[in-house]
Order: C-alpha cells, then sequence, then structure tokens
C-alpha cells in the first residue's frame, strides 16, 4: 500500500512540476488584439515614429508565424476594408507571410485621428479572406498615430 501510495505521489509531483514551469505563450486572458493594443500604447507614449512602433509590434511573441511589415503609404486599397482608406499621411501594415490567416494590423500617422479612425470603422470587414474570418477588432489613437487590428483571438487550434 505504501508503494502504490509513493509511486501516485511521484507521478503527481511530476505532472505538477511539468505543467507549471512551461512558458505561457500568451499573457493570461488576453487576446491578440489586446495585447498588440496594449503594447501600441505602452510604445506611443515614448516614440511617435509609425514605422519604428509597426516594427516593434511585428516581433510580438503573440504573433507565432511568419510575419511581414511593409510600407503602404500611398495605397489605398488596404487588406480588411471594403472601400479605399484615404486619411492618412504615413503607414505600415503587419500581416503574415501566409494569407489564409485571418489577421493584419495598422499603424497609420494621420493629422486628423479621429477622421482616421471613424473611416476605418465604417469600412471594416472581418471576412476579407474568403475562407476564413478575424475574430475580434481593436483601433487605438493618440494625437497623430492610429493603431487598428483585426485577428483571431489566439493563434492556437
Amino acid at each position: 500500500m505504501k508503494k502504490l501510495f509513493s509511486f501516485t505521489a511521484v507521478i503527481a509531483l511530476t505532472i505538477l512540476c511539468l505543467t507549471s514551469c512551461g512558458e505561457k505563450k500568451q499573457q493570461e486572458n488576453s487576446t491578440i488584439a489586446q495585447i498588440l493594443s496594449d503594447q501600441f500604447e505602452t510604445l506611443a507614449k515614448t516614440e511617435n515614429d509609425s514605422e519604428k512602433i509597426a516594427a516593434a509590434l511585428s516581433t510580438n511573441p503573440c504573433l507565432e508565424t511568419g510575419i511581414v511589415c511593409e510600407d503602404i503609404t500611398g495605397s489605398q486599397f488596404l487588406s480588411g476594408f471594403r472601400s479605399e482608406i484615404k486619411n492618412y499621411k504615413k503607414g505600415y501594415m503587419i500581416a503574415p507571410v501566409i494569407g489564409s490567416i485571418p489577421f493584419v494590423a495598422y499603424v497609420f500617422e494621420s493629422d486628423d485621428t479621429k477622421a482616421l479612425a471613424d473611416e476605418l470603422y465604417a469600412n471594416f470587414d472581418m471576412r476579407w479572406n474568403i475562407c476564413v474570418e478575424a475574430e475580434e477588432m481593436s483601433c487605438v489613437k493618440t494625437a497623430s498615430l492610429v493603431f487598428f487590428v483585426m485577428s483571431p483571438c489566439s493563434f492556437e487550434n
């Protein structure tokens, strides 16, 4: 009986150690859009360069897939929107290399962030990809920057 109890205790301790010491992939109770929006707000307090902010966001560990960050300045037909987006001076898109992943984020510079945010809200399409749909959307603005993201809640299956 003592051997059975000891064996059970060792198994329970082993399982406890293995599960409690593992690295967490995502912040507790946070989604991808929440994590990136929080990071944007933190970065925007000390940085006003949309390119630097977009580059930093694109390397966030919550983005577990191949991500590219590209300059979209001058583009008007952007992924995730039903019509042209015009009310910005400079912009960067953060998106996966694989187009079937429902994730896209933008960092824009604008003279009128309220008008740009209104334009983004009026035209976004969570199902811009044919076979997949984003689960959440977030838009955060500062005096001169707007961050907009559509994403799954997580990249875990």
